[in-house]
């Protein structure tokens, strides 16, 4: 068994912590008027990093913990185990208990109640020696749960919902919204909300989780055997192409809420893990550094920046400034968790105290209910001296729920994990053995699905060239005190929508509360034969914001097909944090063609091979392709 990082769980608390404290409302300005210590505060307090600090560790553990697996089954089996028991209780919890017109004390005693019985169920199966199996037949039949919500949330569950609105009798939506939230499936459909706005993060670990041993395992393996400039370019790559899926998703359910670019965390932390787990030449040169006192401060006051910078900097900027950001803030975070893992370095001493471990080992737990428990602390505000006690109540109160859920529910684990050392150690004896060939076909398939756009089957596509870069340097234009107008030639007819590639200069929320005159985008489709406006219509600025690919619905033109047009986009009281870009690549406008039902049946050869082309044209599914084929070469070449 590999060795507990005690300073990684402490960096874990501390981003528990941190977590808690910016959800909790609690300003620090308040209680007292000190500039020095609110900056602290503001600094300490900061959720959406946190939960990047969250993600890195989770890839350094499992690069870390699990540098090869030869039963890929057995490694999802323990990830499941670890996750999802105390996440189905919370969620259940919160649909079912919370916030039902009932006394919070009453509350909190049906938490603790719902905590305690299976758990002492558990104990009994413990008991008779039938965890085991009880184990594994509730891991097969999530597992077939969850299947099958993810079918029906893909290609059922859309038919009864318009407009965000769910139109099904009040049981089967409840039932709907509970199991699609206990499954991790709400990313996949579009108006089925979460529960808590905390559980968007356990999407993306456990799908980490699941391409982790056929994906990310090879990919280390190939790192390994070609050297560090193919380590450097693999992890370049993967962060290329989830920058390019993070756009792709906007068109797919909701999977814009997962915001896959924020997974440069894991590959950060993959990288970190990969570089501890093989203490190499690279680590002996880290474990010198990491001792001088001069560089873990360093360290350690890049980490503090980076935090300031999430409330300072990052907030209020547009999704595409923040993913960025984040990327940054991954390697600072990874770096530090590496000089964090030399022993008697600064790092080290400060994350491995107690305190900071022992909310650790909570942080899980804290993080699923700690909303419920600020809420609970909220409802005390007859006490004396209520805004001086506040955050100490907050930690407290978060604290002892947190223990209670870690000691009924999240304890099975480990007690399981500490009895089957042997099965746990063959998870890592020997290389995954895997088919290599048969797994670069199926992210093939993945990825043509990926960035297929979430069309319908009915519709033709046709992409359309903007301009062309000045020496592929022209990447988006700025419409402030400008015009863009785009020639194109309709390939069909029933042209019935325009989708363009947009961004938003700032966050919406913010520039809504600044702007007392909004800007105004202006769409207008041009007859460019009869030079005459054939649709306009105008959209404020802030719809642009957090849609990629926007939509611009038009009376459809039945007889468009080789007919000329030209689409302008017009910013009316553009300012410098009020404005639009507009992708200047070569697929950045795409152009949808509806067509009936029956002809689809009729030829669907046509429609097939429209989508293919449309895929297979999109630049992100070139270059994920080019390197899924290089992967292969590379992985096949090891022997």
């Amino acid at each position: 068994m590999k060795k507990r990082l005690a300073s990684l769980d402490g960096l874990r608390g501390l981003a528990a912590l941190s977590v808690l404290f910016s959800h909790s409302g609690f300003s620090l300005d308040s209680v007292i008027h000190i500039p020095l210590l609110t900056l602290l505060y503001k600094t300490f307090a900061v959720g959406p990093n946190s939960v990047q600090i969250l993600f890195v560790l989770s890839g350094f553990l499992m690069a870390y913990l699990y540098p090869r697996i030869i039963h890929p089954i057995s490694f999802i089996k323990k990830r499941y185990a670890r996750i999802i028991p105390v996440y189905i209780l919370v969620v259940v919890f919160i649909s079912e208990i919370y916030s039902k017109n009932i006394y919070w004390q009453s509350e909190i005693f049906q938490l603790i109640l719902l905590a305690i019985i299976p758990a002492l169920i558990w104990y009994l199966i413990e008991k008779v020696k039938l965890a085991s199996l009880f184990g594994t037949i509730l891991f097969y039949s999530y597992v077939i749960v969850q299947v099958l919500f993810l079918f029906l949330n893909i290609f059922i569950t859309p038919r009864f919902i318009q407009y965000g609105t769910i139109h099904l009798p009040e049981f089967y939506k409840h039932i709907l919204i509970l199991m699609s939230n206990i499954t991790l499936t709400t990313p996949f459909v579009e108006g089925v909300p979460r529960i808590s706005g905390v559980f968007w993060s356990l999407a993306p670990e456990i799908y980490f989780y699941l391409l982790y041993p056929i994906i990310v395992i090879p990919l280390i393996f190939i790192g390994k055997k070609w050297g560090k400039v193919v380590s450097f370019l693999i992890a370049i790559s993967i962060l290329k192409i989830l920058f390019d899926l993070s756009t792709a998703f906007m068109g797919i359910g909701s999977l814009y809420s997962i915001d896959v670019a924020r997974a440069s965390g894991f590959v950060a932390g993959v990288l970190a893990g990969s570089i501890y787990q093989a203490q190499g030449s690279i680590w002996n040169r880290i474990s010198k550094w990491g001792l001088n006192p001069f560089f873990g401060t360093i360290s350690i006051l890049s980490f503090v920046v980076i935090q300031w910078g999430d409330w300072a900097i990052r907030d209020g900027q547009s999704i595409h400034f923040m993913n960025l950001y984040y990327l940054v803030s991954s390697f600072v975070i990874a770096i530090l968790a590496l000089v964090s893992s030399v022993p008697t370095s600064l790092p080290n001493k400060i994350f491995s105290s107690k305190m900071l471990v022992f909310f650790g080992a909570l942080s899980y737990s804290m993080y699923l209910i700690h909303i419920q428990t600020n809420h609970w602390v909220g409802l005390l505000s007859f006490l004396p001296f209520y805004s001086i006690l506040y955050p100490i109540l907050v930690l407290c109160g978060a604290t002892l729920i947190s223990r209670i859920l870690f000691i009924c529910i999240e304890s099975i684990y480990f007690r399981s994990k500490s009895k089957n050392k042997e099965v746990s150690d063959n998870l890592t004896k020997a290389p995954l053995k895997i088919n290599a060939l048969h797994y670069a076909l199926i992210l093939i398939v993945a990825f043509g699905c990926m960035y297929s756009g979430g069309y319908s089957l009915s519709f033709l596509l046709q992409r359309h060239t903007t301009s062309m870069p000045i020496m592929g340097l022209q990447f988006e234009r700025s419409l402030l005190n400008s015009k863009l107008r785009v020639p194109i030639i309709a390939h069909y007819d029933n042209l019935s929508a325009i989708h363009i590639n947009l961004r938003y200069a700032k966050s919406a929320n913010e520039t809504r509360n600044k702007v007392k005159n909004p800007s105004v985008l202006f769409f207008r489709l041009l007859d460019e034969d009869k030079k005459k406006v054939i649709f306009e219509s105008k959209r404020s600025a802030f719809e642009i914001e957090g849609s990629p690919r926007f939509p611009f619905g038009i009376t459809t033109i039945s007889d468009s097909k080789n007919k000329r047009y030209s689409i302008e986009l017009e910013l009316v009281n553009g300012k410098i944090d009020d404005q639009i870009y507009v992708d200047m690549s070569q697929s950045s406008i795409v152009s949808i063609y509806t067509t009936s039902k029956k002809a689809l049946l009729m030829r669907p050869h046509i429609f097939l091979m429209n989508r293919l082309i449309y895929i297979l044209t999109n630049r992100g599914m070139i270059f994920a392709m080019f390197v899924i084929g290089i992967s292969y070469y590379l992985y096949e070449k090891r022997k």
